[in-house]
């Protein structure tokens, strides 16, 4: 009946009016419905769980009824208030047991319940893999104990030597002793012969080595002015001497002047005084026209060299510069600067100017006047002339010389950086050829004339800089890579990569900032190894060497990627470990949790 009557309540409230305007949006409506459904459905099965439970309970309560009453009637009844104390109790245990279904249902669809037993899930698993990691470690020592026979004889050998060892110490330290006890008798014998000499006042050696310093400044200064002081010269002299012929012939040309009143006889002839004489046959003799110097092979070496470095590295032969030329002839001074400042050589306007103006000047130390063009042999015939022959390498060759290269470098790698460093005392990663050269002839490391080459092109392609060698970048490039991480263990690339995390959590910890915050990444949550370099030098940390965040990108790689990358998501689990929080969105999340209250209210009502 009960049945009936809420179906037919039911019905009544359905065929009720509805309102003519629904302000409320479908979607809206449809989610409503969709978790009211969803929340019905549970209700009925629990409903249905708590009948079956209720069944249960009243049958076994009538067996046991059932069997009290066989009982009394064979044996006098102790007390009358027992039942109804039972009866009692059960209804207590109901209601205890309803309270108890409602606690665990609302603590279930709380989420952080869920985040707990995801927890426990995920310790379980770990205890799991260490004790099977442990019962592996143990079956492996077990192995291990028992020692081999190439174990026995290297131990033997290991023993041979270290008493070779001690011995060859001791012979050394005898020698040792006997060289010091040489040299003290030596400088004995030195101090006996020694003759007498003069004694100078320390002083006065000083102020005289301070006079001679002085005096090679000032005389290296007097050179360098005077050198300056004969180009300019030089140049103002051509810049009269073109004046002056325009002059003349200008003169030549105009009409001629009338000649001067009386009044004006004194002042023409003291301004005579200070007047050239015009010129004429015989004064043409006693003029003395000064010569032009032109740009001598010292001043240009650079750019020559520079120029041949250039063409090799776009592989175009000596032979073929005359062909980079497609100009008429003569060929002048400003296309011959454009050539030299477009690519493939890149010259600035005064350096490609100064060696246009080389390369057109006759071979002459002096000229009368300032040639500014010259033909296309000349030009060709003093730049070949001028710098030194190259090859173009093929592509076997390189591979060659990158081979043979990589073989010295890795050879002598740590001392080469360390050489390097001490004649690098600012660290700006580059030394001086010269000094370069020095620390391959102390170290007696012999290159061929190819590789020598070949290395001046490989410093010059690096920066675009003559007689400079990076060597920072050298040695890396030509470091086997083998070699820079193969004496270490997986415990010590793993203490590595735990130190700089440790390091990155900090950083991030004082920043008050997530993961999310700091490295950026695409739509499906990859960091790249770029952003991920990015990420760290944000931070403020700069002082991680190339080689160990190759290790820390191969620890955090993401294993559906080919790429080096890093997943955000890992990235934000693994720095957790470390205390970093995770990324807070916070709006979402409190609305969330609003709704979460609301319908573990309305259950409970």
């Amino acid at each position: 009946m009960r049945v009936n009557n809420f179906r037919e309540f039911d019905n009544d409230f359905i065929q009720k009016i509805k309102p003519k305007q629904i302000q409320i949006d479908k979607e809206q409506l449809y989610q409503e419905n969709l978790e009211l459904k969803l929340k019905t459905h549970s209700l009925t099965q629990e409903v249905l769980r708590l009948k079956t439970k209720n069944m249960q309970i009243e049958n076994e309560l009538n067996r046991k009824e059932e069997s009290k009453d066989i009982k009394y009637t064979y044996e006098k009844p102790q007390s009358t208030t027992l039942i109804p104390n039972l009866k009692k109790k059960i209804k207590d245990l109901k209601n205890e047991l309803g309270q108890s279904e409602k606690e665990i249902h609302r603590l279930k669809s709380n989420i952080k319940c869920s985040k707990t037993t995801e927890l426990e899930a995920e310790v379980q698993a770990y205890i799991d893999e260490c004790t099977r990691l442990r019962h592996h470690l143990e079956e492996t020592l077990k192995a291990k104990q028992e020692p081999t026979e190439e174990e026995i004889m290297t131990s033997h050998v290991l023993t041979s030597l270290r008493t070779e060892n001690s011995e060859l110490k001791k012979q050394l330290s005898t020698t040792k002793n006997d060289i010091s006890a040489l040299q003290k008798s030596l400088d004995e014998e030195k101090k006996k012969k020694r003759p007498i000499v003069k004694k100078i006042d320390v002083n006065k050696r000083t102020e005289i080595q301070k006079l001679r310093f002085a005096l090679d400044k000032a005389n290296k200064d007097f050179q360098e002015k005077e050198e300056k002081y004969q180009t300019d010269i030089a140049l103002l002299n051509a810049k009269l001497e073109q004046k002056s012929i325009k002059s003349q012939t200008s003169k030549t040309t105009a009409a001629p002047k009338p000649m001067p009143t009386q009044n004006k006889s004194n002042e023409n002839s003291e301004s005579s005084k200070y007047k050239p004489s015009k010129s004429g046959p015989i004064a043409n003799l006693f003029i003395t026209k000064t010569k032009i110097k032109t740009i001598q092979k010292s001043q240009v070496a650079d750019l020559l060299l520079r120029s041949s470095l250039s063409l090799q590295i776009h592989r175009i032969p000596k032979e073929s510069f005359s062909n980079l030329i497609n100009c008429q002839e003569p060929i002048s001074h400003t296309y011959l600067k454009g050539f030299f400042s477009n690519d493939p050589f890149g010259f600035d306007s005064t350096e490609s100017s100064i060696l246009s103006q080389y390369l057109i000047d006759p071979y002459d130390n002096e000229v009368e006047e300032l040639i500014t063009s010259a033909s296309l042999a000349h030009i060709t015939e003093k730049f070949t002339s001028n710098t030194d022959d190259w090859m173009i390498l093929t592509s076997a060759d390189e591979e060659n010389l990158d081979k043979e290269l990589t073989d010295i470098v890795s050879e002598y790698n740590i001392i080469l950086k360390e050489a390097c460093l001490n004649a690098d005392p600012e660290r700006k990663g580059l030394i001086p050829i010269e000094k370069y050269q020095s620390i391959l002839n102390d170290l007696q490391i012999t290159l061929s004339p190819e590789l020598e080459n070949y290395c001046k092109l490989l410093f010059f392609s690096c920066n675009m800089q003559i007689n400079v060698v990076p060597y920072e970048f050298f040695l890396k490039s030509y470091t086997a890579k083998d070699d820079e991480n193969s004496d270490m263990d997986d415990e010590e690339i793993a203490k590595i990569v735990r130190g700089y995390l440790e390091r990155i959590a900090d950083r991030m910890i004082e920043n008050r900032s997530s993961v999310k915050d700091v490295f950026s990444y695409d739509d499906e949550g990859v960091i790249s190894a770029e952003n991920f370099v990015e990420g760290i030098e944000e931070l403020g940390i700069y002082d991680i060497p190339q080689g160990h965040m190759v290790l820390i990108l191969e620890a955090l790689q993401y294993e559906n990627s080919e790429n080096s990358c890093v997943l955000v998501e890992e990235l934000e689990e693994i720095l957790q470990h470390y205390g970093v929080e995770g990324y807070k969105d916070s709006a979402p999340t409190q609305e969330k949790d609003n709704e979460e209250s609301e319908y573990s209210d309305d259950y409970e009502n």
